[in-house]
């Protein structure tokens, strides 16, 4: 690519290696407390559930939030970067109204385009700046240029909401029936789940009758993660930046041709 994509570039080296720095520091301070809540195992819904049920709500750095969004805005000003070196590949002067338009509605899109975010591009640029709008997508609120917006806003204003109160089972789980002829009918969905001081049911086990005496074991994940995003709760920080920077990248390799 030229060196006009030198800026976008840059933003995105950066950004990757932020998730790289962020998550080790996500795993050092889960590595000092692996097991930050208490886990009880009883029997729920008159003895025809096994549950695995944790308490607890351990707070995290808040420099784990600032360091998502920095992650974020890098980002969210690759894409401006970009809008502003299509506009001298076709000759132009990048002004203050240029911006990479991002919407969940054509007539938003359409507006904004009219206010001048990309004027000065060429035709197919503008062609694919529309194609990758969050409104073309079925669900425009669950893309991950819509997140990057809507993220990169709300970091400007206030912290990221990121919460470490979340779990879900590992990759081991060890059963006991206790007893012959018990029949176990399905198992919970392994969904990361916040944890609650209230205590919140992480898996479940359901047996077609009750069985005092069946027992299990099992492994469980600790994990930071964003109290929401898109249309996801409780999403696992690292995962999802990491979603979001190869969203960004493959957004900016569409305009290779275009330099």
């Amino acid at each position: 690519m030229s060196d006009l994509l030198i800026g976008s570039r840059t933003k995105i080296q950066r950004a990757e290696e932020n998730i790289h720095n962020l998550n080790r520091e996500i795993a050092a301070f889960l590595a000092a407390n692996p097991e930050p809540y208490r886990m009880i195992r009883e029997f729920r819904n008159n003895g025809l559930q096994y549950a695995f049920v944790a308490f607890g709500n351990p707070p995290i750095p808040p420099r784990f939030a600032v360091l998502a969004g920095e992650i974020i805005h890098h980002l969210r000003s690759c894409l401006d970067h970009l809008i502003c070196a299509l506009v001298m590949k076709n000759g132009g002067v990048p002004t203050r109204l240029h911006q990479f338009p991002i919407y969940t509605s054509r007539k938003k899109f359409d507006e904004a385009c009219a206010r001048g975010l990309i004027n000065g591009i060429s035709v197919p640029a503008k062609k694919l700046i529309r194609s990758v709008q969050p409104y073309t997508s079925e669900a425009p609120d669950d893309t991950a240029l819509y997140v990057v917006q809507q993220f990169d806003n709300l970091d400007k204003h206030q912290l990221l909401l990121v919460v470490t109160t979340v779990a879900q089972i590992g990759e081991r789980i060890d059963i006991d029936p206790g007893e012959p002829d018990v029949a176990i009918t399905g198992m919970s969905p392994p969904f990361v789940r916040k944890i609650t001081e209230q205590g919140e049911v992480i898996f479940g086990i359901d047996l077609a009758k009750p069985a005092p005496k069946f027992q299990a074991k099992a492994d469980f994940v600790s994990q930071i993660a964003f109290e929401k995003c898109g249309r996801v709760e409780f999403a696992p920080v690292i995962q999802t930046l990491t979603g979001m920077l190869q969203a960004t990248v493959h957004t900016v390799n569409l305009f290779s041709k275009e330099f």
